[in-house]
């Protein structure tokens, strides 16, 4: 929240600002714990499973997780407090892994490969030349640039605005500009997804990465792609980015943003009409391009609908996680630990894919702190019954979120207060989600974890004039995550 209203909160404020221990610092709970209660419950054990022969001698299926732990298809139902003021209000489904058993898988920080940059780098660009001096461009180069944008400003079909008239008359003049001095030829550099050095410097020391930067100069949108791999001396996260500026719509704040519930009936597309690529389409799309580049285990998980302003183009943005043992793994969108040299533990984080992509193909791509899996841990876990989880889960969001409640405004000395609090759980997952082992930072456990993924909205109340407005937490990142071995609620920026 924006505004710290209570001396609870300032209590906990102060307390997260006592100097870092000297001593060592410990990163799990009991790590040897969670492992024991994680030991798989025989299959001979689980309820309506007999465990013996049928009558031709063949032992029958072992039931998958939803049937074997009794888990429905949806949870509906409303939970109220403080007369109304706060609401948990559950209309979602329950997505469960088809298999029968769900492993713990040790992982480790990852870098790509020269191969998988290379496989990525070529696909992405299909061919089309890229340089790592690619902000220079040739007299041709910026002729060409200014002819396509002069073309478009008269276009008399055009959908265009005044703003938009005025900015692309000051990017012609600009690069009108800037053709008097620009060189006939530039000598080659050409970019091919080869990984070299790359010097950084921060607060007067320089440290050594490895990557590359690389820009179109021709005069069609330009494309710009990004890989970076950090040295041992300075790790932070590895990622390897692509922009294809022929479409902007990849998420900013600008752009209007519609999450699609079920890809396979989007309801939420009614209004859009003109809209033949659908988002299923878009997701499967993305999963071939992962499949047909090496990389069959990225799985697409969530598609949101990016249209422009005007309806005149759309795109979709496709979130990806990996998929280990038939289980998809969660993407909490954060980093564990600290960040930076000042941070209580060292930052690592959580892996990322995301894909923008329209009937075109991707226009957008980035891929965030690979993992590596380095050893199934367990094969099998056991889990907590499901109404042991919920039960947490309605508890716990009570908990975390009435400190911020206030219902008697005198209390306050700020400008304006929180009055409701309503939060909107619409999908419920059981995936595989990393969590820090004790005193280990370079690696960490895939675990069975339960997420609650959802919306926050919350009215604020001017102290004077008692006006209310409202804000608004959209339902990219989980509200709560629970391990589902042993029932403990995760923090996923400390990561366990």
């Amino acid at each position: 929240m924006k505004r710290i209203i209570s001396m609870f909160v300032i209590v906990l404020l102060l307390a997260a600002c006592v100097p870092t221990p000297e001593t060592e610092f410990v990163t799990h709970k009991d790590t040897e714990e969670m492992l024991e209660k994680a030991a798989a419950t025989p299959v001979s054990d689980v309820v309506g499973y007999s465990g013996g022969a049928d009558a031709n001698g063949e032992l029958p299926e072992a039931p998958h997780i939803r049937e074997r732990y009794a888990i429905p298809e949806t949870l509906s139902e409303t939970v109220t407090e403080a007369d109304g003021h706060f609401t948990v209000n559950i209309d979602a489904r329950v997505e469960v892994p088809d298999v029968v058993d769900i492993p713990i898988i040790r992982v480790e920080k990852a870098t790509f490969t020269q191969d998988e940059i290379t496989r990525l780098f070529n696909a992405l660009t299909k061919g089309r030349p890229l340089y790592h001096n690619g902000n220079q461009m040739t007299k041709s180069d910026i002729a060409a640039l200014i002819a396509r944008l002069e073309n478009e400003l008269n276009d008399p079909n055009s959908n265009l605005g005044p703003d938009d008239k005025e900015l692309l008359e000051e990017h012609i003049q600009s690069n009108k500009e800037r053709w008097q001095t620009a060189p006939d030829t530039i000598d080659g550099d050409v970019c091919d997804g080869t990984i070299g050095v790359m010097p950084y410097e921060e607060n007067g020391e320089t440290y050594t990465r490895y990557g590359f930067q690389a820009f179109s100069r021709d005069s069609l949108p330009q494309m710009y792609c990004q890989a970076e791999i950090p040295s041992s001396e300075r790790f932070d996260a590895c990622f390897f980015w692509f922009f294809d500026q022929r479409s902007l719509l990849s998420g900013s704040d600008g752009d209007i943003k519609i999450r699609i519930k079920d890809p396979q009936n989007p309801v939420e597309l009614a209004e859009y009409p003109n809209v033949t690529y659908t988002p299923a389409q878009a997701m499967a799309d993305t999963e071939t391009f992962f499949r047909d580049n090496g990389f069959p285990f990225v799985k697409a998980d969530t598609v949101t609908f990016f249209p422009s302003k005007d309806g005149s183009q759309y795109g979709y943005q496709v979130r990806c996680v990996r998929e280990s043992e038939g289980v998809l793994g969660t993407n909490p969108g954060a980093s564990t630990g600290g960040h930076g040299p000042d941070g209580y533990t060292p930052a690592w984080m959580y892996e990322r894919i995301e894909v923008c992509i329209d009937a075109e193909g991707i226009y957008s791509f980035s891929w965030h702190a690979p993992l590596k899996e380095t050893e199934i841990v367990l094969p099998a876990t056991n889990l907590m019954p499901f109404d042991t989880i919920t039960q947490t889960m309605r508890q716990r969001l009570w908990l975390e979120k009435q400190p911020w409640l206030m219902l008697n405004g005198s209390m306050i000395n700020e400008e304006d207060y929180p009055s409701d609090l309503r939060i909107e759980i619409t999908r419920v997952t059981l995936t595989l989600q990393r969590v820090m082992e004790k005193n280990k930072f370079d690696s960490g456990l895939l675990v069975p974890v339960w997420n609650f993924w959802g919306t926050i909205t919350e009215t604020r109340v001017n102290k004077k004039t008692r006006a209310t407005y409202e804000d608004f937490s959209d339902d990219r990142y989980p509200r709560i995550s629970i391990n589902a071995i042993d029932g403990s609620v995760i923090d996923w920026h400390l990561g366990y």
